[in-house]
């Protein structure tokens, strides 16, 4: 038997249980914005890796 696992309903849940939780304010305040490249929110957020953009 295969193991699916569900998402939050709300396409804002699923964002929200995208991000790391210790970067989660930092990276939607810059989003309120508009939407950025990873490149430039790396830019933005001090101290912020390209691995916790993009996993």
């Amino acid at each position: 038997m295969k193991i699916i696992k569900r998402l939050p309903g709300l396409p804002v849940e699923r964002a929200l249980g995208v991000f790391s939780g210790r970067w989660k304010a930092a990276i939607l305040s810059v989003l309120l914005d508009g939407p950025q490249r990873t490149c430039e929110l790396e830019k933005r957020i001090a101290g912020i890796s390209q691995k916790v953009l993009i996993g």
